[in-house]
């Protein structure tokens, strides 16, 4: 990690106009912060380059479109599903490079914010982005390798990188402090014009970290998710798309249920665009598996938006395999009739975060905490099975099935979307039934992996090169 960290941060800026599309950015260069940071363009262009991980492979370029090769969603992930990604894989060193590299961008902004003369209006917002993405990327890192090293400070040559890792508990903290300080800069969605939508809000930093909380699953932490659910739901931003199509049209990005997107831009020669194409339809690396596909319900008209079957057209994209595509941001390929872009080069943005999930986290939440559901959490996941094309649950469910309901939804409401590894994780912590144990080891599942070795693979392995750099950093178990 050290030469990595000392040789990116001197050049974490970058040259671009504020007046470009806030989806352009241009390539690292050659000048010294210490240049930087004197004009709002200059500010504008730095917070950008903060953005730059998200766009990267093993982020939501293509990467998060095979997380779910370690669940019961896909498979032909190669690594993923075989689960024999090691120390020195790409899969690890790529998301674990990407991450902080995205650290180390908002720690030299919120350095240098601190002492500009732009003025507060100006500059708070940005600051709340900063730490928006780092407590974002934090939490990415500790979901997947567990503890790593907090830092916090701009880095150069001087800085002392020999540095242990931190506890998760640790990360942690640090996650809810910058997420926490995002809130209190960030503005609410609304008010960002058009072309700046695609920057975190409020909302995205509220939702982000109610997520969190779940997730981690300690004491008092469900209290939390309700309440910072409630306040996204009661900001009246968001609200769900009128139909589960539209939701992944390209015109529709940024829209009315987005809460958090990573903004994509085809023909930039900065490699903006996604490659999920590529990865799916060209190199066949992330079919669906069809037993996911036969358990889910007929009538959920979610099944064929998500799902490409074998001789189906969907957007752009015909599927001539004879795989099972997951087709959710799958668009442009090759070929004179393409409305949208190359295989490995698609405008088509990747979403992290939308509202049908802030719904889900709260009625989960409420549930957990009630001795039974209300009948107002109940008419929030009747939304979306509305929406799907489904019945409504009865006002009556008992908290025990209305637990399974949300689950159900959560699987196939949010297919393919990266979270239901987390999702799984997070239920195994819960030891109530539902997690990786039963859905990928039990020899009875349908979805039995035989590659899966627990505890081993709950975590992702530390990059080798980061440990040959920084030998106090322990590697995982079983690694």
């Amino acid at each position: 990690m050290k030469k990595y960290i000392a040789t990116l941060v001197l050049l974490i800026v970058v040259f671009v106009s504020c007046t470009e599309d806030f989806l352009e950015r241009s390539p690292l260069s050659s000048l010294t912060t210490e240049s930087w940071y004197n004009t709002k363009d200059e500010m504008k262009a730095a917070i950008n380059a903060a953005y730059d991980p998200l766009q990267q492979q093993q982020m939501y370029s293509h990467g998060a479109s095979r997380w779910g090769a370690k669940t019961d969603e896909m498979y032909r992930a190669f690594d993923w599903y075989g689960y024999t990604y090691t120390p020195s894989n790409s899969s690890s060193n790529g998301i674990w490079n990407s991450l902080f590299q995205g650290i180390f961008a908002a720690n030299v902004f919120i350095d240098k914010a601190g002492k500009s003369e732009l003025g507060t209006d100006f500059v708070e917002p940005l600051t709340g982005e900063a730490y928006f993405l780092r407590g974002f990327y934090y939490y990415h890192l500790v979901r997947w390798f567990g503890g790593v090293p907090i830092i916090t400070i701009p880095v150069n040559a001087e800085t002392n990188l020999q540095l242990p890792r931190n506890s998760a508990d640790e990360v942690y903290t640090q996650i809810i402090s910058d997420l926490e300080a995002a809130i209190g800069k960030l503005p609410l969605k609304s008010k960002y014009p058009s072309s700046e939508l695609g920057r975190a809000t409020k909302g995205a930093a509220q939702t982000i970290l109610a997520n969190m909380y779940l997730f981690r699953s300690k004491t008092g932490d469900l209290e939390k998710v309700k309440s910072l659910t409630e306040q996204v739901i009661s900001s009246n931003e968001y609200d769900l798309a009128l139909t589960y199509k539209s939701i992944f049209e390209l015109a529709n990005e940024n829209g009315i249920e987005s809460i958090f997107e990573a903004q994509m831009q085809k023909g930039s020669q900065y490699a903006d665009g996604s490659r999920i194409n590529q990865y799916v339809a060209v190199y066949n690396s992330t079919s669906v598996q069809e037993n996911f596909y036969d358990l889910w319900d007929s009538a959920d008209v979610r099944r064929d938006v998500a799902v490409c079957v074998p001789g189906n057209t969907i957007n752009d994209y015909t599927n001539k395999s004879a795989f099972y595509h997951q087709a959710k941001m799958l668009l442009g390929l090759p070929g004179p009739t393409s409305v949208a872009g190359d295989s490995n080069d698609s405008p088509m943005n990747y979403m992290i975060e939308r509202y049908a999930d802030v719904l889900l986290i709260n009625a989960e939440a409420n549930n957990e905490l009630g001795e039974s559901p209300s009948a107002d959490i109940i008419n929030n996941v009747n939304r979306l099975r509305r929406r799907a094309g489904l019945t409504d649950l009865s006002n009556t469910i008992s908290k025990e099935n209305f637990r399974l309901a949300i689950r159900q939804e959560r699987k196939y409401e949010l297919a393919f979307e990266g979270h239901r590894w987390f999702d799984l994780l997070r239920y195994e912590k819960q030891g109530i039934g539902g997690g990786v144990t039963d859905v990928l080891v039990d020899k009875k599942s349908p979805h039995y992996n035989s590659a899966v070795v627990l505890p081993k693979h709950y975590l992702m392995p530390i990059p080798q090169i980061e440990i040959d750099k920084v030998p106090i950093l322990d590697q995982n178990p079983d690694y």
